[in-house]
């Protein structure tokens, strides 16, 4: 029980650490934008299969840098093509190994590191031209009964719907509606933030009724 009442807490540490520069208007201007509706929001994870086990996408944006983010969901998008329905992504790993344009097409190459009734491993390596953005690993898993770790609500946060947006948090980000706990992050230097930082994120449009969607 003090265990969980430690956990409980952990939120709440009066440590500070200093921002790092990260202000919203220099990031847009790196960052390719991710304007989206409810009617288009499906593109932005959509790859188009062009071989045996690989897939071609564009990444929308207009020539900024890629968003890691971006490029790991139209990943996991590849990588889910090529398994079991029954099977559901568990974990994933990758490196961002170059920089990545946003707007450009890129080429995702499908690898089966595993295959098996409850089991599937892929890797799937990202290119664009002669730049490597992303190579990543993912593992599917088909569900089973098991023991249940999961606590809902550990630190008894706010609910989102009772918290502020901080619209300028990625502001280029549209689909992403992101709530800190703690209120809006601080900007500019010398500015502090507690060590723990939570946020609510939820896109700000419904999402396709498919559950490999939701998971990139």
């Amino acid at each position: 029980m003090a265990e969980q009442g430690a956990a409980k807490d952990q939120p709440r540490l009066t440590h500070e650490l200093p921002v790092r520069h990260f202000h919203a208007d220099p990031l847009a201007a790196q960052v390719g934008s991710l304007n989206m509706d409810e009617q288009d929001f499906p593109t932005l994870l959509s790859v188009t299969p062009v071989g045996e086990s690989v897939f071609s996408a564009t990444p929308v944006g207009d020539g900024g840098h890629l968003f890691g983010g971006h490029s790991l969901g139209l990943a996991l998008s590849a990588a889910s093509a090529t398994v079991n329905a029954e099977l559901w992504p568990q974990s994933i790993h990758a490196n961002f190994i170059d920089a990545g344009t946003a707007g450009a097409e890129m080429r995702l190459e499908v690898q089966s590191l595993r295959d098996s009734r409850a089991f599937a491993v892929r890797q799937v390596t990202v290119t664009q031209g002669d730049a490597t953005p992303l190579l990543m690993q993912a593992s599917f898993h088909a569900g089973e009964a098991g023991p249940d770790w999961h606590s809902d609500d550990p630190f008894d946060f706010p609910d989102p719907e009772s918290l502020e947006s901080d619209e300028t948090f990625l502001s280029n980000m549209d689909p992403i509606d992101v709530r800190p706990v703690n209120g809006p992050s601080p900007r500019g230097e010398g500015h502090m933030v507690p060590l723990v930082h939570p946020f609510w994120v939820r896109p700000h449009v419904q999402l396709p009724d498919d559950r490999m969607a939701h998971a990139a």
